[in-house]
């Protein structure tokens, strides 16, 4: 629990409680001396009234000429009037007391020279009496009893009225307090609340002061500014890993693209190396074939010889075509629809009649700048390749041909510049699909998943060259039991590709 004395509310209290204990008090002592002081003036001053009063109607009364009980009838009426309760009157070898006062004046009564003097509660004046040509002297005194009595009582009614208004100012700091508070209560609940992710949340407060709806105000742009900045920063952070993962893909492709050019290279001087030894075992063989006699066994072997040969100079070629610049063979632009129709055309018969083939071809796809041989050797082998994913069984094939606008791809595209339009093709088989290990080898010549005499591993390597040197790409998706889709992505004809 927070200390009050931490507390807003409570610093206001103990403000307003120091300030009171320091002026209450010399307020209080003020009134009341002001109150005792006003009282016994008016005491004073009736006191005095009364005496003179007195003195000057026994002047008149000619006190020397009257008899005692006369002047002693006077001094009663001092006490029966109420305040009095000592009086006497001395002079010319006299001595007149009033008949109610019982003990002896001399030695009890002094004369006051102010209020509360001797601690007798009895106020004793004298006053000169002037009766012919006697001096006498008028001695009367007065009950200082309710002077006390309404000065004790202006004591506790001051003291009853100062509870109260502490009391009044306690409870009106306790009010004050919690209005001050409660818009701060509200803005620090807000606030915690925007803290712990809620930002949706609004810093307002339900009051009419003008500081705190200046400061909700201010918190308020300032919330949306934070927010603004944190999702900038969100954002920013997402572009970042995304295109940290872009980079590491492109990486990844990279070093691929790398390692499969490094192979490439090898692969095609292999064949050529392979390619000048095939070419005299060839002519040698078919001089001598020329040379013996139809009938010759000899001619037989020779002929298989030729056939061994001749296969070998295809899976030459094959490996020549996957390791070929585009710049060494004749490019013009191509249509894609038609080339794609005609190989299936060529590999639809050799399909099992359990094999559906779907076919999409979008007919407005624009041209492409490359060979029309070699794109329709992509075709046969991407769907031959699916054909034997199937194993001979049921399931589907789908060509898809369509055309796409795409970003462009830093890899291939250094300089800046609009969307560039490409010829997206797809091979889609229903198969036993391929895992990822799998898919990272699947375009290195050679390399294949079949058994030994089925495959000698350079269809997808032979497509995978011929789509890099038209500037294109190819990519592949595939989870093992669901199939496989191989994606080939063209860059559309333009004019300057022409010019180029």
């Amino acid at each position: 629990m927070e200390r009050v004395d931490r507390t807003i509310a409570g610093r206001i209290t103990v403000a307003v409680l120091a300030i009171h204990l320091f002026v209450l008090p010399m307020l209080y002592f003020a009134v009341v001396s002001l109150v005792r002081h006003s009282n016994e003036e008016s005491f004073l001053n009736n006191v005095r009234i009364h005496t003179r009063f007195i003195a000057d109607s026994l002047e008149r009364f000619d006190v020397a000429a009257a008899s005692d009980a006369s002047v002693v009838n006077i001094l009663d009426s001092v006490v029966l009037s109420g305040d009095g309760v000592y009086a006497e009157l001395v002079g010319a070898g006299r001595k007149w007391i009033s008949s109610l006062i019982s003990s002896d004046s001399d030695s009890v009564q002094k004369d006051d020279f102010s209020f509360g003097d001797h601690g007798d509660s009895v106020y004793i004046l004298s006053v000169p009496v002037i009766s012919g040509t006697n001096e006498l002297n008028l001695r009367l005194g007065f009950d200082e009893t309710p002077v006390m009595e309404a000065n004790d009582q202006a004591y506790r009614r001051g003291g009853a009225i100062l509870g109260i208004y502490l009391t009044v100012v306690l409870a009106l700091v306790a009010l004050i307090g919690r209005r001050v508070v409660r818009p701060i209560k509200a803005l620090q609940t807000s606030s915690r609340s925007i803290a712990s992710g809620h930002l949706g949340e609004h810093l307002t407060v339900n009051t009419d002061l003008i500081e705190f709806v200046a400061l909700a105000r201010d918190l308020e742009l300032m919330r949306n500014h934070l927010i603004g900045i944190n999702r900038q920063l969100q954002e920013e952070i997402r572009q970042k890993e995304k295109t940290e993962l872009e980079r590491q893909q492109l990486e990844h492709q990279l070093r691929h693209r790398q390692r499969l050019e490094t192979v490439g290279t090898l692969a095609g001087g292999i064949a050529h190396e392979l390619n000048n030894i095939m070419v005299p075992i060839l002519l040698y063989s078919e001089s001598a074939m020329d040379d013996l006699p139809e009938d010759s066994s000899v001619k037989q072997d020779l002929q298989r010889v030729i056939r061994a040969a001749a296969r070998a100079r295809g899976i030459v070629q094959q490996v020549l075509t996957f390791s070929r610049q585009m710049g060494t063979l004749e490019v013009q632009p191509v249509d894609v629809a038609a080339v794609v129709r005609e190989s299936l055309d060529l590999v639809r018969a050799s399909f099992s009649p359990t094999v559906e083939l779907q076919i999409d071809i979008d007919d407005d796809c624009p041209n492409v700048v490359g060979n029309a041989s070699l794109l329709g050797q992509v075709v046969i082998n991407l769907c031959t390749n699916a054909y034997q994913a199937l194993q001979g069984g049921k399931g589907s094939i789908a060509v898809r041909v369509q055309k796409k606008v795409v970003a462009k791809d830093p890899l291939h595209d250094a300089s800046p510049g609009p969307d560039r339009a490409v010829v997206e093709l797809t091979v889609q088989d229903s198969g036993e699909g391929m895992d990822d290990k799998t898919i990272e080898r699947i375009f290195e010549p050679f390399f294949t998943t079949r058994k030994v005499g089925d495959g000698t591993g350079l269809g997808l390597a032979v497509v995978h060259g011929i789509v890099t040197n038209m500037e294109g790409q190819i990519s592949v998706a595939s989870k093992p039991g669901r199939g496989t889709t191989f994606v080939v992505t063209i860059p559309a004809y333009e004019p300057q590709d022409a010019a180029a």
